[in-house]
């Protein structure tokens, strides 16, 4: 018998359906468990398609601050259409009835993860032979590759480790001397924004808020908000979730604005002697902040977000403003839903995290491309792109838009304060410098200024 023909593809997949009626049963009995395997389980790890969707429909009610028990759970399963999928309101009461407690959903989940990681292991292990198998014209070092990257997609990640602004800076700054080498917070409640205007009319950014700053593409959106975490910073943990730039992007742009040099001079790596001494002190400034975690990862889920956040909390003993840029980069807990849906649920989840953590949460938005279809560039509320939940869900929403540009890389940038559930709203203008990632509010005025667009006759 050849070792092809001795495989034994007959056999069922590593699971344990007692295991996954006890985790699913623990929730729907006491949803306070949540927390204990958020961050932990994902649909998938569920062998048994009915409890898939079960799952998935209790990570978005969770992670939303829904109330949940058996009858909740049905009718929002029958709203999306998978009450049947899911067993319906007979499978759910039973899986209640499995369980005597929440108290071990932490071992359940265990057993769950365990056997999830096996099914994934025994598929790459298939995914190798055959590709040792093919007949084709695939060399061998070509064949060893893509065994490494389907057996790459299992293996359990080391712990990671928690990347800040100063270790970052540290890599930069050592990065660009071997290039080189070789060729207002007393006068609010919140936290304080440098913005007077914004301060005065929201008393800071209060703990539990959820800040929403939308604008379309290159306004400066990602700039303005790594403007609030260094400010932040000087007094308080920050968590940043860059699910666009790199870290090593946002260190860049960090040193520019603590340093005054130019950003561009920074990333070519071109420094005469007095930018290396502004660099230096903007370093030592970077070491005199709070920790700033900084995490990269691209389409990061709710949950993940949630147990980032609730690692940096624990590590630091508080997170005091947590940053996400931007908010439609996230993916839904389940991929099949639409996209409103998916936007949902990480807007109600950044809202009920906020409260958790009593820190206010700030969500970059993208605005709606029809904004610049229109004479008039100054965005409303209804420009909120993918869904009405993030509306609904912010206590703030600031909607940036640029009137008018300048030589040098200087912006007058329009911001309107569209929605403030816990005070009045108006409209200001800020002076963005593009080359220093540096913000101050102007002098000017909307109403000074003219027209809410940008002007044709600007630089």
């Amino acid at each position: 018998m050849s070792a092809r023909d001795d495989r034994r593809d007959d056999r069922e997949p590593p699971h344990s359906i007692e295991a996954e009626h006890a985790v699913l049963g623990a929730l729907l009995l006491d949803p306070a468990a949540w927390p204990r395997v958020s961050g932990l389980l994902t649909p998938y790890d569920f062998f048994a398609c009915e409890h898939q969707v079960v799952f998935g429909c209790l990570a978005s009610m969770l992670n939303a601050g829904q109330e949940v028990d058996v009858v909740a759970v049905f009718a929002r399963l029958a709203a999306l259409g998978q009450a049947e999928e899911a067993g319906g309101l007979e499978y759910l009461s039973a899986l209640v009835q499995s369980v005597p407690s929440a108290r071990n959903i932490g071992a359940h989940a265990a057993i769950v993860i365990e056997r999830a990681t096996r099914r994934r292991l025994i598929a790459a292990a298939d995914a190798a032979l055959s590709v040792a198998w093919a007949d084709n014209a695939q060399s061998i070092a070509e064949r060893i590759d893509a065994t490494r990257a389907s057996l790459a997609e299992v293996l359990a990640p080391e712990p990671e480790a928690l990347v800040t602004l100063s270790g970052l800076a540290d890599d930069l700054v050592s990065r660009l001397s071997d290039l080189d080498e070789r060729g207002a917070a007393d006068a609010t409640a919140g936290l304080p924004t440098g913005f007077a205007t914004l301060d005065r009319l929201t008393n800071g950014l209060q703990p539990g808020s959820l800040v929403v700053v939308a604008a379309r593409p290159s306004v400066g959106k990602s700039s303005m908000a790594l403007h609030l975490a260094l400010l932040a910073a000087r007094s308080t943990p920050v968590l940043v979730l860059s699910l666009e730039m790199r870290g090593q992007e946002v260190a860049a742009r960090s040193m520019a604005a603590l340093s005054g040099v130019d950003g561009g001079r920074i990333a070519r790596a071109r420094l005469d002697a007095d930018e290396w001494s502004m660099l230096t002190a903007g370093l030592g400034d970077a070491h005199r902040l709070h920790p700033v975690v900084i995490e990269d990862a691209a389409g990061l889920t709710l949950p993940q977000i949630v147990g980032k956040a609730r690692r940096t909390a624990s590590r630091y003993g508080r997170v005091g403003l947590i940053v996400l840029d931007y908010l439609q980069l996230t993916a839904g807990t389940d991929r099949r839903a639409n996209r409103n849906l998916q936007i949902e649920e990480v807007s109600h989840g950044l809202k009920a995290l906020a409260k958790e953590l009593q820190c206010p949460v700030i969500a970059l938005a993208q605005l709606n491309r029809e904004v610049e279809q229109r004479a008039n560039l100054r965005p409303v509320l209804a420009d909120l792109r993918d869904s009405g939940a993030i509306e609904q869900d912010a206590d703030i929403v600031l909607l940036l838009w640029r009137v008018r540009r300048f030589a040098g890389g200087r912006h007058l940038i329009g911001a309107d304060l569209a929605k403030n559930r816990n005070g009045p709203t108006d409209a200001f203008v800020l002076d963005f410098d593009g080359t220093t990632h540096t913000w101050q509010e102007s002098s000017e005025t909307l109403a000074s200024i003219g027209r809410s667009g940008l002007q044709g006759n600007d630089l």
